[in-house]
């Protein structure tokens, strides 16, 4: 597995990103870097009755996972 770690140049994409409130992914090019390449995952699930031992996290996991797939 790859390491993971903080990159601040991201975190100020992410930032300018997150300040315009709209729930879309952004261009590929306003995200690059030259370093290493950069995705987006972005999940709406919405309910009126979840039961109580519903499998949100599990569907939003597999869901992530099938884009990759």
């Amino acid at each position: 597995m790859m390491e993971m770690v903080w990159d601040d140049e991201l975190a100020m994409i992410a930032q300018k990103h997150a300040e315009t409130c709209k729930f879309e992914h952004d261009c590929g090019d306003c995200r690059r870097v030259d370093r290493f390449k950069v995705g987006q995952n972005l999940y709406l699930s919405a309910s009126s009755n979840f039961p109580p031992n519903n499998n949100v996290w599990k569907n939003m996991t597999k869901a992530f996972y099938d884009e990759v797939a």
